[in-house]
């Protein structure tokens, strides 16, 4: 499907297959003339035989880290959009008989331009919209989607702020993020490992006191509150915090920070440190350590949240002598697990090996990389969209996204691979909705899709180690949690 830029949105061409209505219409007043999702032509009338459009917000520009998971969302999207036209073989007939389309939106993986580009994707009619990527993103997009009533999806926001910026019940919200919140996220499956790890690597035995450096932003804060507490509840001491700027500062800033782990420093007793920050500026905080080395020989292990996964920190660590591994190998870190080991993974896999094929390409052995999230967030959009219809209420549309996604309690639960029964038995159903919802519930490919207060869910989370392999590096797993695995960290321990 052919797409072009409009005005900063990537807009989704439709096809030959478009038939147009005799509903007449006012592209600025398409929602109220055509329904969400549906274009108003140039020609004013409403283009019902064509697919129903639902925005997203991408990083296409920007750090190399960024644009690698927006390009992961473009594929995700392509895939769905194949996928819900019912072109797959396998999968569902074409939602609603129309299929989907995505308009991109094209964030640059920053905040600034955001209130224009969201009021930019709203006037172009979704009926829906998924991303942005940061929580800070994501809390100010959704300050125009709310106001609007319109769906919105963000696979990865964890903040706390995100949460509280709408209603704790799902039912009162239009936020859902397809992620936990960063306290019951990544910080639990770190405190488990520290406390479990018997092999060599950082353990609450090597690890005697933690330092923590964070991006002073609305994540950083929240990963410094988050591993405060389940520090000081698995009697975890962490005895240094430093908050610092989230863009790139002059070599000698870093100098001064590292300068507090000297004789005599603020941090000068920290075995373990952990990064919370963006992977430039973990690279200058390397470098500004081997500046010192070997007189000073800093923290024993360095550790790090989600923040570093992404091959852009192999570069940011990169020594600042020829011949030398880089400075982040030996690295652990902890992330949500993008790929767990899921039958809906493996489903969701043979799904998209052939749209592979479809599209002459080779098969691949895994997904790519926050693939099966961007992917969760489309299929829900489009079961949804089966359920009620472009044309319901916002309220009515919400509701239609919860009844397929959320567990009733006898709810028959349908993986990636039974998407066409799914899609059969919201339509024997729909008839009934909203009076009564559809016994269904689609299992998410990344992660059981069951909304908690404020709109968060529980996911598996996995514990990496930057490794050598072959002539790169890589995030190599060494522990992988579920979320029940996770529950032993909360609550309080005895200390010794």
């Amino acid at each position: 499907m052919a797409s072009a830029f409009v005005g900063g949105i990537l807009l989704a061409a439709p096809g030959c297959n478009v038939l147009k209505s005799t509903t007449y219409c006012h592209q600025t007043t398409a929602a109220n003339d055509c329904g969400r999702g549906t274009r108003c032509s140039a020609a004013g009338f409403c283009e019902h035989g064509g697919p129903v459009h639902i925005g997203a917000f991408l990083s296409l520009t920007g750090q190399t880290k960024y644009t690698a998971i927006g390009e992961a969302g473009r594929e995700a999207f392509d895939f769905a959009t194949e996928l819900f036209g019912g072109r797959i073989v396998g999968g569902p007939e074409a939602i609603l008989g129309r299929g989907i389309a995505f308009d991109l939106v094209d964030d640059g993986a920053v905040v600034d331009g955001l209130d224009t580009k969201s009021d930019a994707l709203i006037a172009n009619n979704p009926v829906a919209a998924i991303g942005p990527i940061f929580s800070s993103q994501v809390f100010e997009t959704q300050k125009k989607t709310l106001a609007a009533k319109l769906l919105q999806v963000a696979p990865f926001a964890g903040a706390r702020l995100v949460g509280e910026a709408q209603s704790k019940a799902p039912e009162g919200r239009y936020l859902f993020q397809l992620s936990p919140d960063i306290y019951h996220g990544s910080p639990r499956a770190m405190v488990k490992y520290l406390t479990e790890n018997s092999a060599d690597g950082p353990s609450a035995k090597t690890c005697k006191e933690f330092g923590i450096i964070a991006n002073d932003d609305t994540t950083g804060v929240d990963y410094v509150n988050s591993f405060s507490e389940h520090f000081r509840n698995n009697c975890l001491s962490l005895r240094y915090v430093k908050k610092i700027p989230a863009t790139l500062q002059a070599p000698t800033f870093y100098d001064g920070i590292v300068a507090d782990f000297a004789a005599g420093g603020a941090a000068a007793n920290t075995s373990c440190l952990l990064y919370s920050v963006n992977p430039d500026v973990a690279g200058a905080i390397a470098l500004a350590f081997e500046r010192r080395a070997p007189a000073l020989a800093g923290p024993r292990y360095h550790l790090a949240t989600s923040l570093l996964r992404s091959a852009n920190l192999f570069d940011t660590t990169k020594s600042a002598y020829a011949g030398r591994e880089i400075l982040s190998l030996g690295w652990y870190g902890v992330d949500v697990d993008a790929a767990p080991v899921r039958q809906e993974v493996v489903q969701l896999l043979d799904l998209y090996n052939k749209y592979l094929e479809m599209r002459d390409r080779p098969a691949v052995t895994e997904l790519p990389d926050r693939f099966a999230q961007y992917f969760d967030a489309a299929a829900g959009i489009a079961l949804a969209l089966e359920l009620a219809g472009p044309d319901a209420a916002p309220e009515t549309f919400r509701d239609a996204y919860l009844a397929v996604t959320s567990d009733g309690g006898q709810d028959t639960a349908y993986g990636p691979a039974s998407l066409g029964d799914l899609l059969a038995a919201v339509r024997r159903e729909k008839a009934s909705f909203p009076a009564r919802a559809p016994a269904v519930n689609y299992n998410g490919a990344a992660a059981d899709i069951e909304f908690l207060d404020f709109g968060f869910i529980e996911a598996p989370t996995f514990v990496w180690k930057v490794a050598k392999k072959a002539d790169n590096y890589e995030f190599a797993p060494i522990r992988r949690y579920s979320t029940d695995d996770l529950r032993s960290v909360d609550g309080t321990k005895a200390c010794p």
